[in-house]
């Protein structure tokens, strides 16, 4: 896939409108817009892998998009479920790990191993933090100079 223009705050709108037409609790936070330049797909891939992870552990999702401090733009994806213990996190990076058989049925356990590989294609990155209260928070990094424009934000609202 050839890099592209994408608006970024579209792009995941339409992820989380995806995932509430089905029956999740699954909302946006940020910008209006944000025009960004990566592989469109690549990325769509990357954040509904992620999505699909916390619709999985948690009874609601946040996916919200900034541009941090360090120079980065960040999707992140916070869920309130049982989250990952900070001993655990490397390995749930690895492909083919499931760290609850039991909540892991029907996955091959690629989900967060693809998107980190995807945001790395992007000179970007993932880690995986704690969501206070509980949960887990995803933060999906690219490059600050991969924005091209940013609108103001728009309050959050249920899709």
């Amino acid at each position: 896939e050839q890099p592209a223009r994408i608006e970024l705050s579209s792009l995941l709108e339409t992820i989380c409108c995806d995932f509430a037409d089905v029956g999740h609790a699954v909302t946006y936070q940020g910008p209006q817009r944000l025009v960004c330049e990566g592989r469109p797909r690549a990325l769509s891939r990357a954040v509904t892998n992620v999505v699909e992870n916390a619709v999985k552990h948690g009874s609601e999702v946040v996916v919200s998009l900034s541009v941090v401090t360090d120079g980065m733009i960040a999707i992140e994806v916070a869920d309130d479920g049982p989250g990952i213990p900070q001993a655990l996190q490397a390995r749930a990076l690895e492909p083919f790990v499931k760290l609850d058989q039991a909540r892991s049925a029907g996955g091959f356990g690629l989900g967060l191993s693809i998107a980190q590989e995807i945001m790395k294609k992007h000179d970007g990155g993932l880690a995986l933090m704690p969501n206070a209260p509980r949960g887990l928070r995803v933060r999906l990094s690219l490059p600050l100079p991969a924005a091209l424009s940013v609108a103001p934000a728009i309050p959050a609202k249920v899709a």
